[in-house]
């Protein structure tokens, strides 16, 4: 049976660190029960898997010496504050850089979620002022009384008026007022709705 081997490359940043957290978190288990002094050594291995050894080691270590368990980690050892070895800064470094920006995901989130809430609600206030709101008729009274005073004749292009559409002067579809009714011939009131849009 053929096994495929496994594509290091293919690990993702966080896969190596996790990894590297695991290992490093044995480590110290196993060194501080032998009694061994304070040692997270990481060689040849990426910036990704050492951050996770180095984090992982340090916080068993010190959680093993908070808890009071009887070890001898030596006098070279620094426990309650333990710093990993100088050549492997970058890893540190990088480390708090994955983990100031996974840190910053989340509010980013969180702002895109509540820019797009008041967007939304902005946009409903606004529909829901006069010019959009549902379109309200004109009584027949208004309509006959608006006919009479512009007799009979488009308010725009003075055709005589065959069909007539009547149109709300102000924009504002729910004001029903005989001030805010026109009548208008079918092309008048289309140029005129297309300039309220």
């Amino acid at each position: 049976m053929h096994m495929e081997k496994q594509d290091l490359y293919a690990l993702t940043p966080v896969d190596r660190y996790n990894s590297g957290f695991s290992h490093g978190k044995q480590q110290a288990l196993s060194d501080f029960q032998s009694n061994s002094t304070f040692n997270p050594v990481c060689n040849q291995h990426t910036n990704y898997y050492c951050a996770g050894y180095f984090n992982g080691y340090n916080i068993t270590w010190n959680s093993l010496v908070a808890k009071g368990q009887t070890s001898n980690p030596g006098p070279t050892s620094n426990s309650t504050n333990p710093v990993p070895p100088v050549g492997n800064s970058n890893a540190t470094a990088t480390s708090s850089s994955i983990s100031s920006s996974d840190s910053l995901v989340t509010p980013f989130i969180i702002f895109v979620i509540i820019v797009i809430i008041i967007a939304a609600t902005a946009r409903k206030l606004k529909h829901r002022k006069g010019r959009y709101k549902d379109r309200q008729r004109f009584s027949d009274s208004i309509k006959e009384k608006v006919l009479d005073k512009q007799r009979h004749r488009c308010a725009d292009c003075n055709r005589v008026l065959n069909v007539v559409d009547w149109h709300h002067w102000n924009g504002d579809r729910s004001d029903n007022k005989e001030s805010n009714c026109v009548a208008l011939c079918p092309n008048c009131h289309a140029i005129k709705t297309r300039r309220h849009q």
